[in-house]
């Protein structure tokens, strides 16, 4: 389970400093389709450990999708003008 936490100070650097550049979304989504095979094979031979550390799996790659998506399209926003730094995200 710590091998899917592993990436999480770099997102949270990111999310930081707003650069997404260091963020591989690729391997994320490489990784959550392994995560959802290993859901349907922990279903399949109905083995909890199986299926409990898939789905922990799973929710960090979408966490980590999600933060580089908000990440990327913040940076848009401030490139249209329609960003202000008021919002106060962070």
């Amino acid at each position: 389970m710590v091998a899917f936490i592993a990436p999480a100070p770099i997102v949270a650097n990111a999310m930081h400093t707003l650069d997404s550049t260091r963020l591989a979304p690729n391997a994320y989504r490489a990784q959550a389709a392994c995560n959802v095979l290993g859901i349907a094979y922990g279903i399949q031979i109905l083995n909890m450990a199986v299926l409990i550390t898939n789905m922990f799996g799973l929710a960090c790659q979408i966490l980590f999708l999600v933060a580089e998506h908000f990440i990327r399209n913040l940076g848009q926003l401030a490139s249209n003008g329609t960003f202000h730094s008021s919002w106060g995200f962070f």
